[in-house]
């Protein structure tokens, strides 16, 4: 397998909604372009790449002793238990209010957020990869809004002919697209791009 990856200043607040309308015109982009070229292409775009549940717990735990120790620090609550309650109680409360754990994502370091990005790309693409032959080229975009990360991988097959340095070429125009295009066009453009870069060594054959 190899890859080609670069953190990208990817648009984070897009939302449900124009997350489903980019990936719909990338499923639209990527059929087009398995006409002209014969490679298995695909492209994921995600809100985010991992559930965070233990960074999410963690900042309750910190949030619930800051307001323990503030209660008891101000002698209004001073036995143990109901500071223990107290602690709990944030800690559940932000795990489950939905700005209270967007609030929470917001403190991740960038560092931690690529690299469940990185994972999950690695993930999808062993699944696109899985099914297809060892000999037909692979391509996967994947990009991560919620950790402002693209990535692109291929397989063997297209590293042989097309260096991981063109890929990082493409995943830094997308980048530099992202704030005058926006997200759908940026991403419709690093297809094409692809498509271009794919097409003279593996043209569809139509017989």
């Amino acid at each position: 397998m190899a890859a080609s990856a670069v953190a990208a200043e990817v648009l984070a607040g897009e939302g449900l909604q124009a997350h489903g309308k980019v990936t719909y015109a990338c499923r639209q982009a990527v059929h087009e372009a398995e006409k002209r070229i014969h490679a298995e292409l695909a492209v994921v775009v995600a809100p985010v790449s991992h559930h965070y549940q233990s960074h999410i717990l963690f900042c309750g735990f910190v949030a619930g002793s800051v307001l323990a120790a503030g209660l008891w620090a101000m002698q209004l609550l001073t036995s143990f238990p109901p500071l223990l309650g107290v602690q709990a109680a944030v800690m559940a409360l932000i795990s489950q209010v939905p700005w209270l754990q967007h609030l929470c994502l917001r403190l991740i370091p960038a560092r931690i957020l690529c690299h469940y990005a990185s994972q999950q790309a690695v993930h999808e693409y062993v699944l696109l990869s899985h099914h297809a032959p060892k000999d037909i080229p692979v391509l996967l975009l994947f990009i991560s809004t919620g950790a402002r990360y693209a990535h692109i991988l291929v397989n063997r097959v297209v590293r042989e002919k097309i260096p991981d340095t063109i890929w990082d070429a493409v995943i830094q125009q997308f980048t530099a697209n992202i704030s005058n295009l926006g997200l759908r066009q940026a991403t419709l453009n690093a297809i094409q791009k692809s498509t271009e870069l794919l097409l003279p060594h593996f043209p569809h054959n139509e017989g």
